[in-house]
């Protein structure tokens, strides 16, 4: 009797442990080494960034540092608003002002950036995922 005890108490575990919502998103979620071609986004724990992105050879295009502010969600489909200070803006389009809000999507993998509309992906991210961010 004992032994169908644990059994049942084993069995209400696994299903507890398969029905736990996932982790909400913290920051640190975040925080990593993000690489597509010619382009890379580091992220601190403490949620300090920077972006850059070169042209496709040899020129660098964007320089811009970042805080993140305010995650949401949870750890595999995430969000997260970031503020601009930007060193260096020579892309084509609209350049964001220093202190402006953008927001970080962390999807199935892949990171894109809303202000830039560049994507990263990590060395976590599958491979069939991965080729989202260049060669």
């Amino acid at each position: 009797m004992r032994i169908l005890g644990l059994l049942v108490l084993a069995g209400a575990l696994v299903v507890t442990a398969a029905a736990a919502p996932p982790r909400a998103a913290t920051v640190s979620t975040f925080a990593g080494e993000w690489r597509g071609h010619t382009r890379s986004l580091l992220i601190t724990r403490t949620g300090q960034a920077e972006e850059v992105v070169d042209d496709g050879c040899c020129t660098r295009v964007i320089s811009a540092h970042f805080k993140l502010l305010r995650p949401s969600g949870t750890v595999t489909d995430a969000a997260v608003a970031l503020r601009v200070t930007v060193r260096r803006w020579d892309a084509p389009g609209h350049r964001p002002r220093v202190g402006q809000l953008g927001r970080l999507r962390l999807r199935d993998g892949i990171l894109v950036d809303l202000l830039t509309g560049m994507n990263y992906c990590n060395d976590r991210a599958r491979p069939v995922r991965a080729r989202l961010c260049g060669a």
